[in-house]
C-alpha cells in the first residue's frame, strides 16, 4: 500500500536540546470504487479524480468498462462484480459508490462491501429500490447499525436531474463525509454575508 505525503512537521524531542527534527506526514491515498459504468459514473469518476481520489470503476460490460470511457480513472475493471472484490483494497480512506444497472447487482455489491472499512458506502436508487435491497439484507441478518452506514438514496439534495448533476451531488456528499462538512450553504454560516 502506497502512502502519500500530505504535509511536513518540525518537532523537538524531549531531552534533546538544540536539535530540530523534520518529518513528512503520510496518509493513505483517498480512493473511490464505483460499481457500475453507466452515465452517472462517467462524470462522477471525473469529479472525484479532480479532487485527488484514486478512482476504480467496475462493470461487467466491455462497452461500459474501458479506459476510453473513463480516462481519469486509475483503474477500470471489466469483470463480473463478484470477481472484482478480491482485486480491491478497501480501507478507511475508501468511498464506495454503487450505481449498477439493477437491484440484483446493487444487492450483491452492497452485501460484499457492507462490512468493509470504507468510510463511505452509497447506493443510488429510488426509495422503493433502496427499501427492497435493505429488506433482502435484513433477511440475511444484517443489522440496523450496518444499514445506517449506507447513504441511500445517494447524494445531496440539489434537485439534480441530469447524470452530471447527480454525479455532482454524489461527489459533494463524499467530500462532505470525508471532511466532516455540514452540507449547509456557506452564506448561512457565521451570520452570512454582510451587505
Amino acid at each position: 500500500m502506497t502512502l502519500k505525503p500530505t504535509g511536513a512537521l518540525r518537532f523537538q524531542l524531549p531531552g534533546v536540546d538544540g536539535l530540530d527534527f523534520f518529518g513528512d506526514i503520510l496518509e493513505l491515498p483517498q480512493r473511490a470504487v464505483i460499481f457500475g459504468g453507466g452515465h452517472v459514473s462517467q462524470p462522477l469518476a471525473e469529479f472525484l479524480a479532480k479532487v485527488d481520489y484514486e478512482v476504480t470503476v467496475v462493470d461487467d460490460r466491455p462497452d461500459f468498462a474501458n479506459e476510453a470511457r473513463f480516462p481519469g480513472a486509475s483503474r477500470v475493471l471489466c469483470c463480473a462484480f463478484s470477481d472484482a472484490y478480491g482485486q480491491l483494497t478497501l480501507t478507511r480512506t475508501t468511498a464506495i459508490v454503487i450505481v449498477t444497472r439493477g437491484h440484483r447487482h446493487d444487492l450483491d455489491c452492497l452485501r460484499h462491501v457492507l462490512r468493509s472499512d470504507a468510510f463511505y458506502l452509497g447506493m443510488i436508487g429510488s426509495r422503493h429500490k433502496v427499501a427492497t435491497v435493505f429488506e433482502a439484507l435484513r433477511g440475511e441478518d444484517v443489522g440496523p447499525e450496518e444499514l445506517r452506514r449506507v447513504h441511500a438514496p445517494i447524494g445531496l439534495d440539489i434537485h439534480a436531474k441530469t447524470p452530471a448533476e447527480i454525479a455532482l451531488s454524489i461527489a459533494a456528499e463524499i467530500v462532505s463525509v470525508a471532511k466532516g462538512g455540514g452540507c449547509l450553504p456557506l452564506s448561512s454560516l457565521r451570520g452570512g454575508m454582510v451587505r
